[in-house]
């Protein structure tokens, strides 16, 4: 069975009405072996939709319709920008596909996220899988304009680089959507570069576009100029018959084809609740992280004075510590905190304002001592159960 593509679920923010479950149980009652949902700018969806797809069986290929421009970095008003549709084949794709989101949004950013393909995405391209976009991309904008060959050089340059290029047609019955298909279906057999059909979809079914133009309206108080038709998912059978009438029915099964093309060379997977925490390096005279994290509790000790405090106050400060060490180690905390206190160290030097705590950290005594808040949690009564003990392993693991 053929595979669905191009899905917006309402991580598309202020444009999709769909969750990515919806979309899933449709495209698997559908009978589509395969999804991608490649939400506006973001990769919000990723991992629900990952985790999802898995549970009903249906293989979930990562993706964003990112928002490509001529220079990223010339942020005047008026700069143009187009849609380009990015599917991750592989966790390396996924990986590229998380460099270029990133550097549209720190680097690229002006209003929207934006990259280009010289400094970001030509950089980025090992197992991406590159649609050429809906009315919105660069392609489909010369093509509806008639500037063909515009349009030919640019395919030709995008198929050069990536691992992957698709010219992309969509399952709309509109005049435009027929006249740009037509126009794909002839830069494809010019170039000999592969096409694809997709959705586009942002809702469930027709019945949903009153709802969705009345959300467009309140959420960005700008009226739906095109109604969005056929922006959502229908079955194969009706897909093929849509299409048959726009290009004829060999192209109508060979855009169907390469959905299923694609499908096989994509084999996306993630390894969830794993401990991501960066390896920190530790002066080579101490043991182990726990060791060294104890030293630094000596010097917070002696700058902050508990040292000269009267015995029974002092023995009160060291019971607690003892006992919060033993948790954190435990717990497998001690790099972590290590890394705290390096981190906040950096930002006082760089005088970056702080606040003294934040949640259930200014229960622990020790953050106190080596630096990361400012909070004694004796003097103030606070429990470090509320932050940590050892029935919590179990949680973190879940």
């Amino acid at each position: 069975m053929p595979t669905s593509l191009h899905n917006h679920s309402y991580y598309s923010i202020l444009d999709s009405i769909v969750s990515p479950k919806q979309l899933i149980d449709q495209a698997k009652e559908f009978g589509y072996n395969s999804i991608s949902i490649s939400e506006h700018g973001n990769m919000f969806s990723i991992i629900e939709a990952y985790k999802y797809a898995k549970e009903q069986n249906i293989k979930y290929i990562p993706a964003s319709e990112i928002y490509e421009t001529d220079d990223m970095y010339i942020k005047v008003k008026g700069t143009p920008r187009f849609h380009l549709s990015l599917l991750a084949s592989s966790y390396d794709g996924y990986v590229n596909l998380n460099n270029i989101v990133s550097a549209g949004y720190i680097d690229g950013f002006y209003s929207k996220m934006r990259c280009d393909k010289h400094n970001i995405l030509k950089h980025h391209t090992k197992d991406i899988i590159c649609l050429s976009g809906c009315m919105a991309g660069r392609i489909s904008k010369l093509l509806m304009y008639d500037y063909f060959e515009i349009a030919e050089q640019y395919v030709n340059y995008f198929y050069k680089f990536f691992d992957n290029y698709y010219l992309e047609l969509q399952n709309h019955s509109t005049p435009e959507q027929e006249y740009l298909n037509l126009r794909l279906i002839k830069l494809a057999e010019k170039t000999g570069i592969p096409f694809v059909v997709s959705f586009d979809s942002h809702m469930l079914n027709k019945a949903q576009i009153p709802i969705h133009q009345k959300f467009i309206k309140i959420g960005t108080d700008r009226e739906v100029g095109e109604s969005y038709e056929d922006c959502f998912q229908v079955d194969p059978d009706t897909l093929y018959k849509m299409l048959r009438k726009q290009i004829g029915s060999d192209y109508a099964k060979e855009a169907i084809k390469n959905t299923d093309i694609i499908s096989d060379m994509c084999n996306f997977e993630i390894e969830l609740h794993q401990n991501l925490m960066p390896h920190i390096e530790i002066p080579k005279e101490y043991k182990s992280d726990t060791d060294y994290l104890k030293q630094l509790v000596n010097q917070g000790w002696k700058e902050k004075g508990f040292n000269k405090l009267p015995k029974d106050e002092k023995d009160n400060y060291l019971k607690r510590i003892r006992h919060e060490i033993e948790i954190l180690d435990y717990l497998g905390y001690s790099s972590y905190f290590i890394m705290l206190k390096n981190y906040l160290t950096e930002a006082r030097n760089k005088k970056i304002p702080l606040g003294p705590s934040r949640g259930s950290g200014a229960n622990c005594l020790i953050l106190y001592l080596i630096g990361v808040t400012s909070v004694d949690s004796i003097k103030w009564g606070l429990d470090f159960e509320r932050f940590g003990n050892k029935g919590r392993l179990g949680s973190l693991a879940d």
